[in-house]
């Protein structure tokens, strides 16, 4: 079962995403998840962050945590901020702040059994 997760609008630059990103294509999800706890780039936490997000939707449809891994990874570009700066001589410099979106698949081998719900009336089931 394939999980899918986005994170759109971050601020910050793709190509400063996309090495990370290539990294971890096809790794275990809890094992990238500690590794990038130690990279210090700009965009390991935004990475960690979407990974966890992927982790918790895996858990919400009962998939085993140590069997997540990561099937595809991307990193497109987003809208752009346009901004300008004085120049010398009454000029104008145009400025483009980039934006990202990730963009995440977590496939999953096997699925936990799902937990009945089961009334109890005084500690006694149904």
């Amino acid at each position: 079962m394939d999980i899918k997760v986005k994170n759109l609008f971050v601020k910050i630059s793709p190509t400063k995403i996309r090495p990370l990103a290539k990294e971890f294509k096809g790794e275990n999800v809890v094992r990238a998840i500690d590794r990038l706890s130690f990279v210090t780039k700009k965009g390991a936490p935004i990475l960690m962050n979407l990974l966890k997000s992927g982790k918790a939707a895996a858990k919400e449809k009962y998939l085993d945590e140590e069997n997540l891994t990561i099937k595809e990874i991307a990193c497109n570009d987003g809208p752009r901020l346009k901004r300008s700066l004085p120049g010398s001589r009454g000029r104008v410099y145009k400025v483009q702040k980039r934006m990202s979106n990730l963009y995440l698949t977590i496939s999953g081998a096997e699925e936990k059994e799902k937990p009945t719900k089961e009334t109890t009336v005084k500690g006694k089931t149904k």
